[in-house]
């Protein structure tokens, strides 16, 4: 990939909607979106990856509509993998913050616009592909904050924050995916996590018994 970021953004060099086509097609014949890549000249402007993936986060339902929450599962999968060109660019260091920052924030927006319709609320039962893809984000996306600096501090913050408003959300999979998110970042931030969790906790005595105690295992860091 070819890091050239310019001081305005060329996101209209390829449309959204194209993007959008582009994953899904290639995706449905594939089945591995590790496999698909882009036209040479997308790789010219990692800053509208960002976009149009931060864009695919905050207004989903079009695309589950249109895909179907399994399909759609999949390619968000391999679209929050470390080793996806998107997430490449969401982390690069010279991708500005206010990007990389909104790109994380949006899951959360996909979460409380995806809860109604399309995920499971009995989870214990079974999965679908999207409700293991938001569960699993937090093991796939490698936005883990770096301990001791201030680069580290202000990703800290916005991944407590996302995870903050995903717990806030009535859904399981919402819960679980913040807590499971809150588990790993207890490993370097205990002072941060612990008490998120307990306060959930107080306030959630009657949740089923198994995200009572899954919360209680995340509590301790002991969910990775």
């Amino acid at each position: 990939m070819v890091w050239e970021f310019t001081a305005v953004s060329r996101a209209s060099d390829v449309r959204y909607d194209q993007w959008i086509e582009h994953l899904f097609r290639e995706f449905g014949s594939q089945r591995d979106l590790l496999e698909v890549g882009y036209p040479e000249d997308w790789y010219s402007n990692p800053r509208m990856l960002v976009e149009h993936y931060t864009h695919f986060l905050e207004h989903p339902d079009p695309v589950v509509d249109e895909y179907g929450a399994e399909l759609t599962g999949e390619v968000l999968w391999g679209l929050t993998s470390s080793t996806h060109d998107v997430y490449i660019s969401v982390c690069h260091q010279k991708m500005p913050l206010e990007f990389r920052d909104r790109a994380i924030k949006a899951m959360g927006s996909m979460i409380r616009r995806l809860a109604t319709r399309h995920l499971t609320r009995k989870v214990w039962d079974s999965w679908t592909k999207l409700d293991s893809a938001i569960f699993m984000y937090w093991d796939i996306t490698p936005n883990w904050p770096a301990k001791g600096t201030d680069h580290g501090r202000a990703l800290l913050d916005v991944c407590l924050n996302e995870m903050q408003d995903a717990l806030a959300i009535n859904h399981p999979v919402a819960q679980l995916h913040a807590l499971h998110g809150l588990s790993h970042l207890h490993v370097n931030f205990p002072s941060q996590t612990t008490p998120v969790v307990d306060a959930w906790i107080t306030a959630h005595p009657h949740v089923n018994p198994k995200l009572l105690e899954y919360a209680q295992h995340a509590r301790d860091g002991l969910v990775q």
